[in-house]
């Protein structure tokens, strides 16, 4: 009988013991953005403005297809309109070295960050090999919950909960007639703006 009791106690106090262990670690995960403030680049420097929102991707590889979504990504977060709006920040798990040749290589005006133990990705809690988290004034607001979503998806959803959806739609639109300037050039794209009844922008100086 009391052989029983005891067993029992035993393994009531290992639930215990353990469930407090695990409890303690997620209440005592460090802070993404304090980690990310305390990890160096490997291209431009990572200045995070307190009265901008913040957009993370992280990345599990920079290999095979998630390197193509890596670069893809890099060249998207170098628009002038994301860079006037937001920070943004790639973040990698693989060594400071090889993420170091890849930004040189490519040019990158985006600051890449290199996580090869982890920390980020456990503080960050990522679920899925490429996986975006949005922060406004240092405090997780958003993050994709679709491991599918496109580069669109993504930036619209967070921009929704970062400024409202009729801003977002703004900064949006600002991102897409970028796109074409650079593609056709300014007098194209306003015939084309014209023929779909869009107002000329000439007053912002686009």
């Amino acid at each position: 009988m009391f052989r029983w009791k005891g067993l029992f106690l035993g393994v009531f106090v290992a639930v215990g013991l353990l469930s407090a262990w695990g409890i303690w670690r997620v209440t005592h995960l460090p802070d993404p953005v304090v980690l990310l403030n305390r990890t160096l680049s490997v291209s431009v420097p990572l200045k995070l403005r307190k009265d901008k929102p913040l957009l993370v991707l992280y990345f599990r590889t920079c290999e095979g297809c998630e390197l193509s979504w890596l670069l893809s990504w890099a060249k998207v977060l170098e628009a002038r309109t994301w860079r006037q709006t937001m920070d943004c920040a790639l973040v990698v798990r693989t060594e400071s070295a090889a993420l170091r040749k890849l930004a040189q290589q490519h040019r990158w005006r985006v600051p890449a960050l290199a996580d090869p133990k982890g920390r980020l990705e456990k503080a960050l809690g990522v679920r899925y090999d490429r996986h975006a988290f949005g922060f406004v004034q240092g405090k997780l607001v958003w993050q994709q919950e679709n491991p599918e979503a496109s580069q669109s998806e993504i930036l619209q959803a967070f921009l929704a909960v970062a400024f409202g959806r009729q801003k977002a739609r703004s900064l949006y639109d600002a991102w897409v007639r970028e796109l074409r300037l650079a593609a056709w050039g300014k007098e194209v794209t306003e015939q084309i703006e014209r023929h779909r009844g869009h107002p000329s922008p000439n007053a912002t100086g686009r």
